[in-house]
């Protein structure tokens, strides 16, 4: 169970690890669980490895950390909107959607509003997107660009999906301020691509379901 548990936790520093460093440059020749040394010389060895090089090339590059790597929230104290309790799944990654201003910005304050582009698994723990700011520059581009490939992530995993804000008209759909025109909030976006996947909407868990 104890090797299970350290299989899994290198896989996961070394997509993190993988994805930041290549993004900012470094040594993609780093990531590996195998004996390895760093710049000074000094010898790391699997999990060790992982972290410490991780632990150097956020330092040095100044890169966002994936904040909830070392450190996986299982429950969630704020009681949203739709009345669910927000207690993660042991088993799998838990994602959370909701609308921003009545429910995810109070999830991601309570999760210590670590800002990352690390999609990957949080197993026994919860993913929500909360990226750093200059990933937005406009609806459009945030939702083809980032919002989307999140959640695809999020769906191919299989994760449980937990809303935290229940899916009515006044926070699926909104007026754009130059067209006049009813459009999909991000929120919208994200239940509607749901149920273009096969997910359907469960009242009694609030949460999306696979058909």
């Amino acid at each position: 169970m104890q090797n299970l548990a350290a299989e899994n936790k290198v896989r996961d520093l070394t997509d993190v690890y993988r994805e930041k460093v290549q993004a900012n440059g470094a040594g993609a020749d780093a990531v590996s669980a195998q004996p390895v040394e760093n710049s000074a010389g000094q010898g790391y060895n699997g999990i060790n490895t992982l972290e410490k090089l991780y632990d150097e090339a956020v330092h040095s590059k100044g890169i966002d950390g994936a904040g909830d790597v070392g450190k996986v929230i299982t429950e969630i104290r704020y009681k949203p909107s739709s009345g669910v309790t927000l207690k993660a799944n042991p088993n799998k990654t838990t994602t959370v959607i909701g609308n921003f201003e009545k429910d995810m910005k109070n999830i991601v304050n309570e999760m210590g509003n670590v800002k990352s582009s690390y999609f990957g698994a949080k197993k026994g723990g919860f993913n929500v997107l909360n990226v750093p700011d200059d990933m937005y520059k406009n609806a459009d581009q945030f939702w083809d660009e980032v919002n989307v490939k999140w959640l695809d992530e999020a769906i191919s995993r299989g994760d449980d999906f937990i809303l935290a804000t229940k899916p009515t008209t006044d926070v699926l759909w909104k007026i754009d301020p130059v067209s006049r025109t009813k459009t999909l909030t991000g929120f919208g976006r994200e239940y509607q691509h749901m149920l273009d996947n096969g997910y359907v909407y469960d009242s009694l868990s609030n949460m999306m379901v696979k058909k």
